[in-house]
């Protein structure tokens, strides 16, 4: 059975997409996913399951519209070893930074050339951009409001579903992947 780590988009307590954690973890349970587990209340997800990536997710997303009625509920799926990768290659993690300027955005497929130019050509001020497969590394010193490196300009310039965590949700994930 392998380890997965699931990033839902635009899932929270309150507002239009309302699905509590306690709920997400027994939808995966009646799905057949073992030792689901969640941080906070914004759709991030561990679990266990014998299928791959592209079936782990297409199972959550119908799950989720049966159960809660959200149709529109993007999820993206990483093998444990893929997202330990990810985390471990930020670039500018152990650079001085502060953790707190550090933020990760997680992407559907590897964006090409062209597009990660489009996004790197809207990098302004002190903000930092690097990108490595499945992800774009920020480093954000003025913080996420004050940034153009929005997830909106992710998707709209990488034609793609894409998923920002901050740094110490990206760090609690992995410790939960070994939990």
């Amino acid at each position: 059975m392998a380890r997965y780590v699931a990033l839902l988009r635009g899932i929270n307590v309150g507002g239009k997409r309302r699905v509590l954690m306690k709920e997400l973890r027994g939808l995966c349970e009646d799905l057949g996913f073992t030792a689901p587990a969640t941080y906070l209340q914004s759709g991030n997800l561990v679990l266990s399951a014998e299928q791959n990536t592209a079936t782990v997710a297409h199972v959550l997303q119908e799950g989720i519209a049966e159960r809660f009625g959200h149709a529109d509920v993007p999820v993206l799926v990483f093998s444990a070893r893929s997202y330990r990768a990810m985390a471990k290659a930020h670039p500018f993690e152990g650079k001085g930074a502060d953790p707190k300027a550090l933020h990760v955005v997680f992407l559907a497929k590897k964006p090409s050339a062209a597009q990660v130019r489009e996004v790197q050509a809207v990098s302004s001020g002190d903000d930092e951009v690097s990108f490595d497969k499945r992800a774009a590394y920020l480093h954000l010193p003025r913080g996420v409001a004050k940034t153009k490196l929005s997830q909106t300009l992710f998707e709209k310039k990488l034609k793609m579903t894409a998923t920002g965590r901050n740094w110490k949700t990206t760090r609690a994930l992995l410790d939960l992947l070994v939990g």
